[in-house]
């Protein structure tokens, strides 16, 4: 009984019943031990919130400095890195990475023409497009793939038909290997490659032949009949064609009218593709103007209806030749009367006119009337 009591030692030194109680000494808001004061168990970060004083345990990345340490404490990752580009293996790592020592290489990488799978799709050097493949580094377009400008096709090629609006295609130029299809326009595939040759781009079967200088086939040459066979003759063409029909210098130019009728109703009647050749035999004969025999065809009717007594076969034959001058049944869209518009009379071989059985979207016969001239 006779000792001397110590404050808060948790002892009863003087036999009094229990131990002192200390002068408290310490400034502590949210009551968690720590404050401003002797008697505080340190100072407080934070004397509103009891959960943060310098013995509470921080909680890593949540943004809370629960200890009072200054910051918050990072959590461990689990992502096993090597070249840093946050894809790995892990939880913690965006995703697993094909090559984990290129940082250029992994799921959200771009693809680029380097021979390696930059986006880890299994796949190397993919192209936007299906039309495109890489070379020297740079998708390019392929073959027959749309285009706008030549510097988007493969090397060899041109952008046929593109421009800044319009979508063309990649074809191969002249000396380029290639197949059906590919070459470009006013070329032709040609043993394996790209040929500009014309003999190439006609392609002239038996019993054609290649004329270079005319560039087109030809079964014979300079009119000579004697290189075709039977009745045919050799047509300011180079085509061995037949029949052919002679004007006589009287009754022109009803005689030049009727060899016309007699071509067109014949071929017409046999459905097939056929030639004429209206031959002048004569330089007598005088200058004769479209304009003229358009005006007598088809003012026949109105004008001089008598004229259909100096035919052959009469009314028909008028028909045949009013189809052939756009004012019969056989009109203007069927009938193409090229670059005529005098009749010489130094021509030997002057109209060759073609009769085509069906041409078209519908199908419709067609005639050429042109200056034979025009042929070679």
């Amino acid at each position: 009984p006779g000792a001397t009591e110590i404050c808060g030692n948790g002892l009863d030194d003087d036999c009094q019943g229990g131990d002192l109680q200390c002068a408290q000494n310490c400034v502590d808001a949210d009551g968690d031990g720590y404050g401003t004061g002797s008697t505080c168990l340190g100072p407080d970060c934070d004397d509103n919130n009891p959960a943060k004083n310098p013995g509470a345990t921080d909680i890593c990345g949540n943004q809370i400095d629960e200890d009072c340490s200054g910051a918050d404490i990072i959590c461990p990752v689990l992502c096993t890195d090597a070249d840093g580009d946050k894809y790995g293996i892990g939880s913690d790592c965006l995703g697993l990475d094909c090559d984990d020592n290129d940082a250029y290489v992994n799921p959200s990488a771009s693809e680029v023409c380097n021979q390696k799978d930059d986006n880890c799709n299994q796949v190397v050097d993919e192209c936007k497009s299906t039309d495109m493949e890489c070379e020297d580094k740079f998708c390019k377009v392929k073959v027959n793939g749309l285009c706008k400008q030549d510097t988007e096709c493969k090397t060899g090629m041109v952008c046929e038909g593109g421009s800044f609006l319009l979508s063309g295609k990649c074809k191969k130029e002249i000396g380029q290997s290639c197949a059906e299809d590919e070459c470009q326009k006013d070329t032709v595939c040609a043993s394996g490659k790209c040929s500009g040759d014309i003999c190439d781009v006609l392609n002239c079967q038996q019993p054609m032949e290649c004329d270079k200088a005319r560039k087109r086939c030809v079964e014979c040459y300079d009119m000579k009949d004697e290189e075709c066979t039977g009745t045919d003759v050799c047509t300011a063409c180079g085509l061995c064609l037949g029949p052919q029909f002679y004007i006589n210098a009287a009754d022109v130019p009803n005689e030049f009218m009727q060899k016309l009728a007699d071509c067109f109703s014949e071929n017409k009647q046999l459905g097939q593709d056929s030639f004429c050749q209206v031959f002048k035999s004569t330089s007598t004969i005088p200058e004769l103007y479209y304009s003229d025999y358009e005006y007598r065809v088809c003012g026949l009717d109105k004008y001089n209806v008598t004229e259909q007594d100096k035919f052959t076969n009469g009314q028909s034959d008028i028909e045949a030749i009013k189809d052939l001058f756009g004012c019969g049944i056989f009109d203007n869209s069927n009938i193409s009367w090229e670059g005529i518009n005098i009749i010489e009379p130094s021509s030997n071989r002057e109209l060759c006119m073609w009769y085509i059985d069906s041409v078209g979207t519908f199908g419709r016969p067609f005639v050429y009337i042109k200056p034979c001239s025009d042929y070679k």
